[in-house]
Protein backbone atom coordinates (compact mmCIF):
# COMPACT_ATOMS: atom_id res chain seq x y z
CA UNK A 1 0.00 0.00 0.00
CA UNK A 2 3.02 1.89 0.50
CA UNK A 3 4.59 1.61 -2.15
CA UNK A 4 1.35 2.33 -4.43
CA UNK A 5 0.68 5.60 -2.52
CA UNK A 6 4.63 6.88 -3.32
CA UNK A 7 3.84 5.87 -7.05
CA UNK A 8 0.78 7.37 -7.18
CA UNK A 9 2.14 10.45 -5.17
CA UNK A 10 4.74 10.71 -8.11
CA UNK A 11 2.13 10.48 -10.63
CA UNK A 12 2.66 6.71 -11.62
CA UNK A 13 0.78 3.72 -11.22
CA UNK A 14 0.12 0.39 -10.49
CA UNK A 15 0.82 -2.13 -13.32
CA UNK A 16 0.84 -5.46 -11.28
CA UNK A 17 0.29 -6.30 -7.45
CA UNK A 18 1.03 -9.84 -5.86
CA UNK A 19 0.79 -11.12 -2.34
CA UNK A 20 1.67 -14.10 -1.54
CA UNK A 21 3.26 -16.83 1.58
CA UNK A 22 6.38 -18.90 0.93
CA UNK A 23 7.70 -20.49 4.08
CA UNK A 24 5.78 -18.99 6.54
CA UNK A 25 6.98 -15.24 5.10
CA UNK A 26 4.83 -12.80 3.42
CA UNK A 27 5.82 -11.71 0.28
CA UNK A 28 4.50 -9.51 -2.06
CA UNK A 29 5.85 -7.70 -5.37
CA UNK A 30 4.39 -4.73 -7.10
CA UNK A 31 5.29 -3.37 -10.49
CA UNK A 32 4.87 0.60 -10.92
CA UNK A 33 5.42 3.22 -13.67
CA UNK A 34 6.49 6.21 -12.50
CA UNK A 35 7.70 9.41 -14.36
CA UNK A 36 11.06 9.02 -15.68
CA UNK A 37 12.00 12.31 -14.15
CA UNK A 38 11.17 11.53 -11.08
CA UNK A 39 12.48 7.76 -10.77
CA UNK A 40 15.73 8.80 -7.96
CA UNK A 41 13.69 10.43 -5.44
CA UNK A 42 10.76 7.32 -6.16
CA UNK A 43 13.59 5.52 -5.22
CA UNK A 44 14.50 6.85 -2.36
CA UNK A 45 11.44 7.02 -1.26
CA UNK A 46 11.20 3.17 -1.59
CA UNK A 47 14.57 2.65 0.15
CA UNK A 48 13.47 4.93 3.04
CA UNK A 49 10.33 2.15 3.84
CA UNK A 50 13.05 -0.75 3.35
CA UNK A 51 14.53 -2.16 6.89
CA UNK A 52 17.25 -3.63 4.36
CA UNK A 53 17.42 -3.71 0.67
CA UNK A 54 19.18 -6.97 -0.32
CA UNK A 55 19.44 -5.89 -4.13
CA UNK A 56 18.44 -3.46 -6.60
CA UNK A 57 19.20 -3.33 -10.37
CA UNK A 58 18.40 -0.49 -12.38
CA UNK A 59 18.37 -0.92 -16.50
CA UNK A 60 17.43 1.67 -19.62
CA UNK A 61 16.46 0.88 -23.34
CA UNK A 62 16.91 3.06 -26.06
CA UNK A 63 14.50 3.00 -28.50
CA UNK A 64 15.35 6.11 -30.68
CA UNK A 65 16.75 3.54 -33.23
CA UNK A 66 13.36 1.57 -33.42
CA UNK A 67 11.17 4.79 -33.36
CA UNK A 68 13.33 6.48 -35.98
CA UNK A 69 12.97 2.90 -38.17
CA UNK A 70 9.25 3.18 -38.07
CA UNK A 71 9.36 7.00 -38.68
CA UNK A 72 10.66 6.08 -42.32
CA UNK A 73 8.36 3.23 -42.34
CA UNK A 74 5.52 5.46 -41.71
CA UNK A 75 6.19 7.96 -44.15
CA UNK A 76 7.01 5.36 -46.87
CA UNK A 77 3.62 3.93 -46.14
CA UNK A 78 1.66 7.31 -46.22
CA UNK A 79 3.07 7.73 -49.45
CA UNK A 80 2.49 4.52 -50.86
CA UNK A 81 -1.51 4.80 -49.52
CA UNK A 82 -1.58 8.65 -51.22
CA UNK A 83 -0.43 7.12 -54.55
CA UNK A 84 -3.24 3.84 -53.85
CA UNK A 85 -5.99 6.22 -53.21
CA UNK A 86 -5.36 7.97 -56.98
CA UNK A 87 -5.55 4.48 -58.45
CA UNK A 88 -9.18 3.92 -56.79
CA UNK A 89 -10.20 7.29 -58.83
CA UNK A 90 -8.76 5.48 -61.67
CA UNK A 91 -10.30 2.56 -61.66
CA UNK A 92 -12.39 1.34 -64.75
CA UNK A 93 -14.68 -1.38 -62.99
CA UNK A 94 -15.31 -2.95 -59.87
CA UNK A 95 -13.20 -5.56 -59.65
CA UNK A 96 -10.23 -2.73 -60.16
CA UNK A 97 -11.84 -0.72 -57.26
CA UNK A 98 -12.18 -3.62 -54.98
CA UNK A 99 -8.40 -4.63 -55.73
CA UNK A 100 -7.24 -1.31 -55.12
CA UNK A 101 -9.81 -0.90 -51.90
CA UNK A 102 -8.01 -4.10 -50.43
CA UNK A 103 -4.70 -3.22 -51.27
CA UNK A 104 -5.35 0.57 -49.13
CA UNK A 105 -7.06 -1.20 -46.43
CA UNK A 106 -3.96 -3.05 -45.80
CA UNK A 107 -1.67 -0.21 -46.31
CA UNK A 108 -4.36 1.84 -43.95
CA UNK A 109 -3.93 -0.96 -40.92
CA UNK A 110 -0.05 -0.90 -41.32
CA UNK A 111 -0.07 2.77 -40.68
CA UNK A 112 -2.38 2.55 -37.76
CA UNK A 113 -0.31 -0.33 -36.46
CA UNK A 114 3.09 1.50 -36.77
CA UNK A 115 1.68 4.90 -35.16
CA UNK A 116 0.40 2.83 -31.95
CA UNK A 117 3.73 1.84 -31.48
CA UNK A 118 5.33 4.85 -31.92
CA UNK A 119 3.09 6.45 -29.48
CA UNK A 120 3.34 3.81 -27.04
CA UNK A 121 7.61 4.28 -27.62
CA UNK A 122 6.63 7.74 -26.99
CA UNK A 123 4.89 7.30 -23.77
CA UNK A 124 7.03 4.50 -22.80
CA UNK A 125 9.98 7.08 -22.84
CA UNK A 126 8.36 9.49 -20.28
CA UNK A 127 8.04 6.77 -17.91
CA UNK A 128 10.16 3.97 -16.27
CA UNK A 129 9.05 0.75 -14.93
CA UNK A 130 9.72 -0.42 -11.34
CA UNK A 131 9.43 -3.71 -10.21
CA UNK A 132 9.80 -4.46 -6.53
CA UNK A 133 9.66 -7.49 -4.22
CA UNK A 134 9.25 -7.55 -0.61
CA UNK A 135 9.49 -9.83 2.56
CA UNK A 136 7.74 -8.93 5.94
CA UNK A 137 10.12 -10.78 8.35
CA UNK A 138 8.45 -13.25 10.57
CA UNK A 139 7.82 -11.92 14.33
CA UNK A 140 10.09 -12.63 17.03
CA UNK A 141 8.47 -14.74 19.18
CA UNK A 142 8.58 -13.53 23.11
CA UNK A 143 11.54 -15.70 24.55
CA UNK A 144 10.26 -17.77 27.63
CA UNK A 145 11.59 -18.93 30.76
CA UNK A 146 14.06 -21.88 30.61
CA UNK A 147 11.87 -23.98 32.83
CA UNK A 148 8.61 -22.53 30.59
CA UNK A 149 7.29 -25.13 28.29
CA UNK A 150 4.04 -23.88 27.31
CA UNK A 151 3.34 -20.41 26.05
CA UNK A 152 -0.01 -20.25 28.02
CA UNK A 153 2.30 -21.05 30.96
CA UNK A 154 4.63 -18.05 30.59
CA UNK A 155 2.07 -16.14 29.87
CA UNK A 156 0.45 -16.68 33.22
CA UNK A 157 4.17 -16.18 34.69
CA UNK A 158 4.20 -13.23 33.56
CA UNK A 159 0.76 -11.93 34.16
CA UNK A 160 1.47 -13.15 37.61
CA UNK A 161 4.54 -11.00 38.05
CA UNK A 162 2.63 -8.08 36.66
CA UNK A 163 -0.35 -8.09 38.67
CA UNK A 164 2.29 -9.14 41.42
Amino acid sequence: DAIEALADGAGGWVVTSNIWQYNKLNRGSITVRVPAEKLDAFLDDVHALANEVTSQSVSGEDVTEEYVDLEAQLTNLEATAARVRNFLDEAKNVEEALAVNQELSRLEGDIERITGRMQYLERSAHYSSVSIEVTRRAPRRPAMSVGCRSPWVAMNVSMGAFVA
